[in-house]
């Protein structure tokens, strides 16, 4: 995933999870020089369930991460399977007008993984 490699220098921690009731998204971001779409969920959309991580980061790094993620992308609460609620990428609604359904693929590891550069 395109930004695990700065989770991972900000001394984040990685889980795997599953989200319930979950529609995944290819969103196109702005101002970066990916050109691939990035998976994000869009909030209060029902889909299916959809394997995703959760990365631990200190407050402070967690700062720093934020200030880094390109628009439209943001970070917002999320709903896991487990009934926990931690903070994950969403799209803002901009970002969703004409973005891919990609819940089918059940993950943002498996999109990344089916397109070719």
């Amino acid at each position: 995933m395109p930004l695990n490699g700065d989770l991972k220098q900000l001394g984040g921690t990685f889980s795997p999870c599953r989200a319930d009731h979950t529609e995944l998204l290819a969103v196109r971001t702005c101002g970066t020089v990916h050109a691939q779409a990035r998976p994000a969920t869009g909030r209060e959309r029902e889909g299916a369930a959809i394997e995703l991580g959760v990365w631990a980061l200190a407050p402070q790094q967690f700062g720093t991460f934020v200030a880094a993620i390109p628009p439209p992308l943001g970070i917002g609460t999320i709903l896991l399977a487990d009934e926990t609620s931690p903070k994950g990428f969403l799209a803002e609604s901009v970002g969703l007008e004409g973005a891919a359904a990609i819940s089918a693929l059940v993950g943002g590891r498996a999109y990344a993984g089916s397109v070719t550069r």
